[in-house]
């Protein structure tokens, strides 16, 4: 089942970049949302917080095994905040910056409909 983005924060930096950077945002963005359905697949799931170490360990390694298959010569950084969702507010902000060939990307899920998952990804050139 498709995971609709609940937030998106693109990096004005990165908007405003070349063809190239806006390409891997895409398949970043992409790799986010096949994240998400492949750790939450079943979307009755409820909060657990003894799991909730390993649903992000999970996230970040898969992240980070996906990006590094096409063997482009950048750097990643990858983080994930889980959230039981309780009508309560998350507010999160995140900024890089290490030169011209940088990006980063934050989404948040609605990853079931008892959880909210909050992904980023720092990407720059070597």
């Amino acid at each position: 089942h498709p995971v609709p983005p609940a937030t998106t924060n693109m990096d004005d930096r990165e908007k405003e970049k070349g063809s190239d950077q806006e390409i891997l945002g895409t398949e970043v963005k992409a790799l986010m949302n096949n994240a998400i359905q492949t750790i939450f697949d079943d979307p009755e799931r409820d909060y657990n917080h003894e799991e909730s170490d390993i649903w992000m360990k999970r996230l970040c390694e898969y992240l980070l095994t996906e990006l590094q298959k096409p063997k482009k010569a950048y750097k990643y950084v990858v983080g994930c905040t889980i959230a039981r969702k309780m009508g309560a507010g998350l507010h999160v902000c995140t900024s890089c910056y290490y030169g011209p060939q940088d990006g980063s990307l934050t989404e948040g899920f609605e990853a079931t409909k008892n959880i909210f998952a909050i992904l980023s990804v720092y990407w720059t050139a070597i």
